[in-house]
C-alpha cells in the first residue's frame, strides 16, 4: 500500500490525539450528512414583508386592515406542521396588548372567500347546436363556438337546443367566436393554462399546478385556433388566485361552491361538478390554529411558533393570519418560518410521498 508519509513516526500522544481528530472529522461528516438529508426532506420555506419595498419583493401579502383585525396570507408548497411569525410594528405605534393572538387558517385563498347566501345560477348558459355547429346565449345575443372542445367545457347547460339550418339568421346574433368556459384547463404542447375571461395564464411549472389543487385529467388538447381566442396573461403561479368560475368541492360536507364576485356560490353537488372541481375541506374555514404573540424587551417586535397539526393535512396552498382584538393594527414587518418536524410519522409520510412522485414519472 502507499504510504506518502514513509518516515514519520507518531509518539503514543500524537497517535491519541490523531485518532480523536480523525472521528472527530468522522463526526462533522456524519452531522452535515444529517443537516443535508434533514433540509432535502423537510425544506423550510421562508416568507417576508417590509412596507418600505416594492410589493413584488414581499412574499407576504401587504396586511389588510380593518375593524375587525389586521389579516395577510401566504401561499406554500406541500405540508407543514410548525410556524413560526415575527412581525414589528412601525415607530409611534400603539403596543399590541398583552397576549395578543395570532389566529391561522389553511386553504386556499379563494376558498376562504365569503359565502353568498342568495341563489346563484350566473353558472348556468343556454346553447344551441346546428348542423354540427355550437352556439351560446351571451345576454340576449347568439355566438358560434369555437369548436366542440369549447361547448364541452361549459360544464352547466340549461338545455341544448337542436335549430334548423337557416333558422338562425331569424335570430339576433354575431359572428364572433366565443372560446372556453372560465377557469377551464387547456394545453398546447408546451404548456398547461387556465382560462380566466378571454385570456389564459400558463402555469409557472407542475408544482403551481398541483399546489393549486388542479387535476391533469380534465385538461383539454387544443389547436392554435381555439388558443388564440384567449389572450395570453401574466404566469399562473402558487401566489394566484383562483379565476372566477373555478369550481370547488367541499367533501367532508358533500357541498360545491363555485367562485365569483369575490364569493362562494353554491350549486348543485352532480357528478360532472365533482369531476372538475378542485377537491378541500369546509373544515378548513372553521379550523384555526393560533398562538400567542409575545414582545421582545426594549424592541418593537413580537414573534410566537406554533403548531400546525390541526390544520396540516387540509387542502391548500395558503395559510391565512389574522391579528385578534387588534383593530387596524399597521405591520412594518413580517417574517414567516414554515417548518416540519422529524419524527416516525414524518418520515413515513415524506417516504410515500416522494415513491408516489417517483410513481408517476416513470409510469
Amino acid at each position: 500500500m502507499l504510504n506518502i508519509t514513509p518516515y514519520i513516526t507518531l509518539s503514543n500522544t500524537q497517535k491519541k490525539h490523531y485518532v480523536i481528530i480523525r472521528i472527530g472529522i468522522f463526526c462533522v461528516f456524519v452531522l452535515f450528512v444529517i443537516i443535508f438529508v434533514k433540509a432535502l426532506l423537510f425544506p423550510t420555506q421562508t416568507f417576508q414583508f417590509n412596507s418600505a419595498i416594492d410589493s413584488l419583493a414581499n412574499t407576504i401579502s401587504h396586511p389588510y386592515e380593518s375593524k375587525d383585525g389586521t389579516s395577510f396570507h401566504i401561499s406554500a408548497y406541500g405540508e407543514s406542521d410548525g410556524i413560526k411569525i415575527s412581525i414589528t410594528l412601525p415607530k409611534n405605534a400603539p403596543e399590541l396588548p398583552e397576549d395578543t393572538t395570532l389566529l391561522i387558517r389553511k386553504s386556499y385563498l379563494s376558498f376562504l372567500s365569503p359565502i353568498n347566501t342568495q341563489k346563484y345560477t350566473d353558472h348556468i348558459v343556454t346553447t344551441y347546436s346546428d348542423d354540427k355547429a355550437y352556439y351560446i346565449s351571451k345576454g340576449k345575443l347568439i355566438s358560434p363556438l369555437i369548436s366542440e372542445n369549447a361547448f364541452d367545457s361549459y360544464l352547466f347547460k340549461n338545455h341544448t337546443a337542436d335549430i334548423e339550418s337557416g333558422s338562425l339568421n331569424n335570430l339576433l346574433h354575431t359572428k364572433e367566436y366565443v372560446g372556453f368556459a372560465p377557469a377551464t384547463l387547456i394545453s398546447s404542447k408546451d404548456s398547461i393554462y387556465v382560462t380566466d375571461g378571454n385570456t389564459k395564464h400558463p402555469f409557472q411549472d407542475e408544482r403551481a399546478f398541483e399546489a393549486m389543487g388542479y387535476n391533469y385529467d380534465n385538461v383539454i388538447d387544443t389547436n392554435s385556433e381555439e388558443r388564440a381566442l384567449h389572450d395570453k396573461a401574466k404566469l399562473f403561479t402558487v401566489r394566484s388566485s383562483h379565476p372566477f368560475g373555478t369550481i370547488f368541492y367541499a367533501q367532508d360536507a358533500d357541498r360545491t361552491y363555485i367562485y365569483n364576485n369575490d364569493m362562494l356560490n353554491k350549486i348543485p353537488t352532480t357528478k360532472i361538478a365533482k369531476q372538475h372541481a378542485i377537491t378541500t375541506q369546509e373544515l378548513s374555514r372553521d379550523t384555526i390554529a393560533s398562538c400567542t404573540l409575545k414582545k421582545r424587551p426594549f424592541s418593537r417586535k413580537y414573534s410566537c411558533t406554533a403548531s400546525l397539526k390541526d390544520i396540516q393535512y387540509f387542502e391548500g396552498n395558503t395559510y391565512k393570519i389574522a391579528l385578534q382584538d387588534a383593530p387596524s393594527t399597521k405591520i412594518q414587518t413580517a417574517h414567516i418560518k414554515l417548518f416540519t418536524t422529524t419524527s416516525d410519522t414524518s418520515l413515513a409520510q415524506r417516504a410515500d410521498a416522494i415513491k408516489r412522485r417517483l410513481n408517476t414519472i416513470y409510469n
